[in-house]
């Protein structure tokens, strides 16, 4: 999300919330159409989140998001294996529905009369 690592704060990495918010505002439009996935709290914050729930899909600002707890060593979340599998299940189903949606464009997007490959 920041074109830098903004080095250390207490037991994590510093998250300048200002320079990440007003990153946020330049991205929303380029994400429209698509599920965005933010990685922890403070990122859901940046786009303006208020006590985002982990794993559940919602409309924020135009989008799907779905929120996921920062992957690192600070944050226990990812320690208890129920949360590994439901992270999983998560993202799977994110997973799949994209593949779809992709052969869904794909299948609109060739002309009916276009040739086939190999015929």
């Amino acid at each position: 999300m920041l074109d830098a690592f903004p080095g250390k704060e207490g037991r994590g990495d510093a998250f300048p919330m200002r320079e990440a918010r007003a990153r946020v505002d330049s991205l929303v439009p380029k994400l429209a159409g698509n599920v965005v996935v933010l990685l922890g709290k403070r990122v859901a914050a940046a786009f303006g989140m208020k006590r985002p729930k982990y794993l559940e899909r919602v409309k924020h600002r135009g989008l799907d998001v779905v929120v996921l707890p920062h992957p690192s060593g600070v944050n226990r979340w990812w320690n208890d294996a129920r949360n590994v599998h439901r992270a999983s299940a998560c993202m799977g189903l994110l997973w799949r529905e994209c593949q779809e949606d992709e052969c869904r464009r794909l299948k609109t997007s060739i002309p009916s009369d276009a040739p086939i490959a190999g015929s």
